[in-house]
């Protein structure tokens, strides 16, 4: 159920998608000495809240989980530089 945006959006339709989209990002990063991170799977975007505008687009919360993972991404890494 839900509006047809929100189920043509559903993960189980683009979990494929993202899949080889996130591989192919992932090769990418690699061959260019980038890490890549990808903060989809962090388990706090596994919610039943609606995260997102449109499954694209986050909302504030979205914003605020995605602003925390970069967050300790960024200390990690400097961490690694000290």
């Amino acid at each position: 159920a839900g509006p047809p945006l929100q189920q043509a959006h559903h993960p189980r339709h683009l979990a494929p998608l993202h899949h080889r989209y996130a591989a192919d990002l992932e090769a990418i990063c690699r061959r260019s000495g980038v890490e890549f991170v990808d903060c989809n799977l962090d388990p706090r975007f596994e919610s039943d809240r609606w995260l997102f505008i449109d499954r694209t687009h986050m909302n504030d919360e979205g914003h605020a989980i995605l602003a925390s993972l970069v967050a300790e991404w960024a200390e990690t890494a400097s961490s690694k530089l000290a």
